[in-house]
Formats: C-alpha cells, structure tokens, sequence
C-alpha cells in the first residue's frame, strides 16, 4: 500500500471519529432538553421506547386521510361561544314576556316578653300569607330591544368566525397533508439510494481486496454512501417534522 493510501484512510478515520463524538455529544443534549420539557430532573435516566417506523405515515394513509374540523380545539371553542350567543339571546327574548310568581310565608309569635317553650299555657298567634306576583314589561327605554339586536350581530359575527376558521383549517390540513407526502416520498427515495450506495460500496470493496480496484475507489464508493446516510437522515427528519405538522393539522397531535 502506498502512503499516501494510508493517509487518505487516516483523514477518513479521523473524520468518523469527531463526527461520532459529536453525535454522542449531541444526542446528550437532546435527551436533557426532553427532559427539561418534560418537566424532570437532569440526573433521571430516561429511556426512548418507541420507533421510527410507528411514528411516521405512510404517504397513501396521509392522502386518504379526512379532515374533521370538530377535532380542533380552536373549532370547538367557537362552537360553544355559538352556542352561549343562542342562550343569550333567548334568555334576551323572553324578557318581553310577563312573569307570574308565587309566594308563601308562614309564622308564630308569641307576643311575651319571657320566651318559655314549654310552658303549657303559652300561646302563639299564626301568621300566614299566600299570594301571586304578576310582572308585565310595558316599557324599558328601548334596552331589551338593543340586547336582542346585540346578540343577533353576536351571532352573525361568530357564525363568519366559524366559516373564515374553517377555511384556514381545511388549508393548514391540505398544505400539511402535501408536505408529509413529499417528505415521506423524498424518505422512501433516499432509503433507495441507501441500497444503492451500500451495493457499489460492497462491490468496490470486493474489487479491491480482489486486487482489480484501486483505494480510491472504495474511498469515493464509502463517501458516497455516507452522504446517502446523511441525505437519508436529514429526510427522516423532515418526513417526522411533516408528521408533527399533519396531526397537528388534523386534530390528534395529543391523542
């Protein structure tokens, strides 16, 4: 082997082993950061049990995928603000009809000025009273007619809330839905490219110890198979940001 083999192989070592290093180093920080969101304390050892492959989706299950604008929170709450501007008013509306109520009040005294229980021969005079209370609104300045227009506007206002809402909900979810196909595409294609680089690797390295291929051969063939390593992982990295982005699209990012 000539020299300036060795030393080819030497920077490519040398390479990997700071690249490793610093994965380490930054996997370390990761695991604290999710722990500081997580609410728990540096020094517990934490461990990740779940998968890649049960994080991601596939890109037909995301294009048959319906969305249920009622699954966000944001529709939901306008909902029940809707549903609050229909009590409102009805409870507006039925200011204007009389009100009948009824009313009973019954007592004893004993009219002394010593206060005895039981005392056989004290007695006490019974006080009762029963009656009906009619309200009829005649007139109020014009406010409940105000109120009910009040709640009518209230009620139209929300009710373009709720449409405008839905309209930047159906696009959130149709740009997130393309961005988690593209993404899960550009995976599947870079995991092609995987095979592809690691199949010349293999078959450069064979040429080589066979003694019908140069060292440089295979130290092209392994730079190119790392960049498909690396094309690979920064594609799983979007392909799982696209996945965060659709459920938080479709409603079930929490479920």
């Amino acid at each position: 082997m000539e020299k300036i083999d060795l030393d080819r192989i030497t920077v490519n070592y040398n390479n990997l082993m700071t690249e490793r290093d610093k994965t380490k180093r930054f996997a370390d920080l990761s695991y604290n950061l999710l722990k500081y969101q997580m609410g728990m304390d540096q020094q517990t050892k934490l461990s990740v049990t779940d998968k890649l492959n049960d994080a991601l989706l596939s890109p037909d299950a995301a294009a048959n995928d319906k969305f249920d604008p009622s699954k966000r929170i944001e529709f939901s709450l306008l909902e029940t603000q809707q549903k609050m501007n229909y009590l409102e008013l009805k409870k507006n509306k039925y200011g204007y009809f009389p009100s009948l109520a009824a009313y009973a009040s019954g007592m004893e005294s004993a009219y002394r000025t010593k206060v005895d229980f039981a005392d056989p021969n004290g007695t006490w005079y019974a006080t009762s009273l029963v009656g009906l209370r009619l309200t009829v609104p005649i007139f109020d300045g014009g406010q409940k007619h105000a109120r009910v227009q009040q709640n009518k506007l209230n009620i139209m206002k929300t009710d373009n809330d709720i449409k405008a809402l839905q309209q930047g909900l159906d696009l959130e979810f149709t740009n997130a839905k393309t961005q988690l196909i593209n993404a899960s595409n550009t995976l599947g294609v870079q995991k092609k490219n995987i095979d592809l680089a690691t199949e010349i690797y293999d078959v450069s390295k064979k040429k080589y110890e066979q003694g019908v291929g140069s060292n440089l051969e295979v130290l092209n063939a392994e730079s190119s198979l790392k960049e498909a390593q690396t094309n690979y992982y920064s594609a799983l990295y979007d392909a799982l940001n696209a996945k965060v982005d659709f459920d938080k699209a479709n409603g079930s990012l929490l479920k």
